[in-house]
C-alpha cells in the first residue's frame, strides 16, 4: 500500500487551513505552501470539497476554508476523498482467496491496522 501524493497534498492543505483558522486561502496560496502546481491544488481541493472536508468561498476574496472542525476530519477521510478505499490486495474481496485463511487473516489485520492509524485527525497531527 502506498499513500498517494493526492492524499499527502490534501492532508497538508487541511493542516494549513486548520492552523490558519478563520482565514480564507486561495488555491494560489495553497500551491505555494504545498510546493505543488496550481492545477494540482485545484484537483485536490476539488476532491476535498466533494468529500465535504472543505468549502469554497466564491467572490473576489474567495478561497477555501475547512467545512468542519479539524478534530472531526481523519486522515482516513482524506484518503477516501483522494484515493478511494484502502486495499492492500485485491484478494481481500475475492471469495476464493479466503480459502487460505491464514494469509487472508494476515492481510485483513494489516489493512485494519493501517486504517486504525489513519483514524488520527487533522487536529491531532497539526501544530
Amino acid at each position: 500500500m502506498r499513500i498517494h501524493f493526492d492524499t499527502d497534498c490534501g492532508i497538508r492543505i487541511l493542516q494549513y487551513l486548520h492552523e490558519h483558522k478563520n482565514d480564507i486561502h486561495t488555491a494560489t496560496e495553497l500551491a505555494a505552501i504545498t510546493h505543488v502546481s496550481y492545477q494540482y491544488v485545484v484537483k485536490v481541493t476539488g476532491a476535498l470539497r466533494r468529500g465535504g472536508l472543505i468549502m469554497s468561498v466564491q467572490g473576489r476574496n474567495g478561497g477555501f476554508v475547512l467545512a468542519k472542525p479539524a478534530h472531526e476530519i481523519s486522515l482516513y477521510d482524506v484518503y477516501c476523498c483522494t484515493a478511494k478505499e484502502i486495499e492492500i490486495t485485491e484478494g481481500l474481496k475475492m471469495e476464493s482467496f479466503r480459502k487460505d485463511e491464514k494469509l487472508y487473516d494476515i492481510y485483513r489485520s494489516l489493512q485494519e491496522k493501517i486504517i486504525a492509524e489513519l483514524s488520527k485527525s487533522i487536529a491531532d497531527i497539526s501544530n
